[in-house]
């Protein structure tokens, strides 16, 4: 006897709860990159209405001038696509990618919202390799909300002499059963309540309600985690705020 199920429905469910996690991000992200384009837009409009009313007839002067307006140009074009790739809505395949390479991207993302409210984020990759065959779109939206909810939770904390700061590490892992990559995301916040740690990756499970957490992040994050057969986790015993630790198979 053989029995066949369906499971169709139920893998187009959880592509549109990832989509819906995906689209609350942007909706957060949207006001600090809307900012971050602003900067280099005006700095461009400077310079070129400089080039307009100032003949430059010192041909390296000029070209220098041109070189800062296609700086500029290149940060907002940039800053654009990643929102783009982030909106994507088609299920991509699996590819080799530069965990680094993705984090870069998030964290350009992100730092706009970082910068405004005076957090410093710090990057250290400790492997020259840190390639793996992933969907890269999807781990970039792991580390987007791993490091907006670090940002929350840094800005909405009560005062403190800290400064508050963001660090990211990673690293690989080889074993002759499987290697791994390594990331640790990790803030001096507030941290996790004792009686939060087993619930924090529960659907709909937040403490951000009066300020619009919607309780997916973290949720999906596992479920994208999981599905590239990786684990993702809290670090229970650390004291100085919040440790993250992804473990992805290479």
């Amino acid at each position: 006897m053989c029995i066949f199920s369906d499971i169709t429905n139920t893998k187009n469910l959880n592509h549109q709860l990832v989509e819906s996690a995906k689209f609350a991000s942007i909706g957060e992200l949207a006001a600090g990159i809307a900012h971050e384009i602003n900067n280099p837009l005006q700095s461009a409009l400077l310079y070129l209405e400089d080039l307009i009313e100032n003949d430059e007839s010192d041909i390296n002067e000029r070209t220098k001038i041109l070189k800062k307006i296609e700086l500029a140009n290149k940060r907002i074009r940039n800053l654009i696509k990643s929102l783009l790739d982030l909106g994507r809505t088609e299920i991509a395949e699996k590819e080799q990618s530069k965990i680094d390479w993705i984090i870069t991207r998030a964290i350009e993302l992100v730092e706009a919202n970082a910068k405004k409210k005076s957090i410093q984020i710090e990057f250290y990759i400790k492997s020259k390799d840190t390639s793996a065959k992933v969907r890269w779109q999807e781990i970039e939206q792991v580390i987007i909300n791993c490091l907006m909810n670090s940002i929350n939770a840094l800005s909405e904390a009560e005062s403190t002499n800290k400064v508050p700061k963001i660090q990211i590490i990673v690293d690989r892992e080889d074993s002759i059963e499987q290697n791994w990559i390594n990331i640790i995301i990790q803030d001096n916040g507030p941290g996790i309540k004792e009686s939060d740690i087993n619930k924090v990756f529960m659907p709909m499970f937040t403490t951000r309600r009066e300020n619009q957490g919607t309780g997916l992040g973290l949720f999906i994050s596992k479920k994208i985690i999981t599905d590239h057969g990786g684990d993702i986790e809290f670090n229970p015993y650390y004291t100085n705020g919040t440790q993250l630790r992804i473990k992805l198979p290479i």
